[in-house]
């Protein structure tokens, strides 16, 4: 079992704007001979109303409460070449408040199918760069909207 670390700042095709951070844990599956190792994760993700100067949004929708949520999934990681691996995941983020203009409006969820590429400058790497293309369906005070959402960022590897 191997502790992991992540953080992604996302841009959608709706609007959407957020920094993400997840912690949690993968478990080492199996080896395929020649292939990638195989792993199990499930992280707790959380995502600030604030990113540096800017206020996150959802949609057209600002995030007024810090998001919380979760992902389970499978990751590859490869010997040959070292420090590259593949991941598919699932993705839930739930948001106590949201607002659009000066009016408050209430809860807001997302949740994601999540195809992610990871990739280490040394090849073994403590440091890796992550890039994501995830499927988005944003669940809006009265509103439902699906986005595609591209994602840029780094995760720590023990």
């Amino acid at each position: 079992m191997l502790p992991e670390f992540q953080v992604y700042h996302t841009l959608g095709t709706r609007g959407s704007t957020y920094t993400s951070g997840a912690a949690g844990f993968a478990v080492h599956l199996f080896d395929e001979d020649g292939g990638p190792g195989r792993y199990l994760h499930l992280l707790g993700i959380a995502v600030s109303p604030r990113t540096a100067i800017w206020q996150n949004r959802l949609g057209e929708v600002f995030v007024i409460s810090q998001g919380q949520g979760y992902e389970f999934g499978v990751h590859d990681k490869w010997a040959d070449p070292a420090g590259k691996g593949a991941t598919l995941s699932l993705r839930h983020i739930d948001w106590e408040e949201t607002q659009l203009g000066a009016r408050m409006l209430g809860k807001a969820s997302m949740d994601q199918l999540h195809m992610g590429w990871s990739w280490s400058v040394n090849g073994a790497g403590y440091l890796v760069w992550l890039l994501g293309l995830d499927i988005a369906t944003l669940h809006l005070p009265g509103d439902r909207a699906s986005e595609i959402q591209l994602a840029l960022g780094m995760k720590t590897v023990f």
